[in-house]
């Protein structure tokens, strides 16, 4: 039976001094069983010397060895310099290292200064407030812009009266569109009707408003406080009149310039701002729990809407 290509063959090296001697030797016999006849003898003295050769070619004794790995002060084969000594890398790298040490100690020339912001005064906003609306009151624009003059007029930097003038406007924005929210509500809730997520949905289509910025506000309408509990309760006479005022409130064109609870407190007399607070929340509670629907579908406000608080 053939061998398999694939079975690895052993090749055996002699030295040539053995060459000679090896058609005289003979090779060993194998002593037989009694169950296995002998196997006849496989060279006989008129066999030819056999080639040693492998299958690479013919076999080369006493070859040059190989050299070891490169170690200090050996040339490696597979580099052209000694390892042991620096290339050119090596004196790059050192030179940038003392570039970037003589960087680190040359002194640096001082960066000028930022101006420290203005702090102005709550007379000083107030004047400026007061300038701004009455250029709005009037129609007034100059060339150079209302900011610009006010900053003029009162030798102020113009970043210190855009800042106030910026924040004025935000809150009475959002002052504003809470006061419309708030009307709309109770004039629906006047009208008949008893689900709050169909009065939001109309609030913000009447208005142009997102969904749940009207469910934000709603909900800061109707959230109570901690320190409600610590309040003094007020008589039914006081109670009467913070609500009746607070009718002719919702009857209003435009907001109070304060806010609601301080301008209350104020036209009734003998109340605090927290003690009107306390009473609106009751009266408003009660009707929010005849609603329906009272969960938003959106519960996640608008991010800039929890800087105002309910007025």
């Amino acid at each position: 039976m053939p061998e398999s290509p694939d079975k690895p063959k052993v090749v055996r090296l002699i030295k040539k001094s053995q060459l000679p001697s090896l058609a005289d030797e003979s090779p060993p016999v194998k002593e037989s069983s009694p169950s296995q006849p002998s196997e006849p003898s496989q060279l006989s003295s008129s066999a030819e010397p056999p080639q040693w050769k492998s299958e690479r070619g013919p076999i080369r004794f006493n070859r040059p060895r190989r050299p070891g790995p490169p170690g200090k002060g050996r040339v490696s084969p597979w580099s052209k310099k000694p390892s042991g000594k620096k290339t050119k890398a090596h004196a790059g790298a050192a030179s940038s290292k003392v570039r970037t040490q003589a960087r680190a100690s040359a002194p640096r020339a001082a960066k000028p200064a930022k101006p420290a912001p203005v702090v102005l005064t709550p007379a000083q906003q107030e004047e400026i407030l007061n300038l701004y609306r009455e250029m709005v009151g009037k129609g007034e624009r100059p060339p150079e812009g209302r900011r610009v003059k006010i900053a003029t007029l009162l030798n102020i930097p113009y970043a210190a009266v855009a800042q106030v003038v910026r924040e004025h406007v935000t809150h009475e924005r959002y002052r504003r569109t809470n006061f419309e929210i708030e009307k709309l509500y109770w004039q629906q809730v006047r009208l008949g009707q008893k689900n709050a997520g169909t009065i939001a949905q109309q609030i913000a289509t009447q208005l142009n408003l997102d969904l749940g910025r009207v469910w934000w506000w709603l909900e800061k309408l109707h959230e109570p406080r901690k320190s409600f509990v610590h309040d003094p309760e007020l008589g039914e006479a006081e109670k009467n009149g913070i609500l009746a005022a607070y009718e002719a409130y919702l009857q209003q064109a435009e907001p109070p310039e304060k806010g609601l609870h301080q301008t209350l407190a104020e036209q009734i007399g003998n109340v605090t701002p927290r003690q009107v607070h306390k009473v609106l929340w009751a009266y408003r509670d009660q009707v929010w729990q005849t609603l329906e629907g009272r969960e938003p579908p959106v519960p996640v406000p608008p991010a800039n809407d929890e800087v105002v608080a309910p007025s």
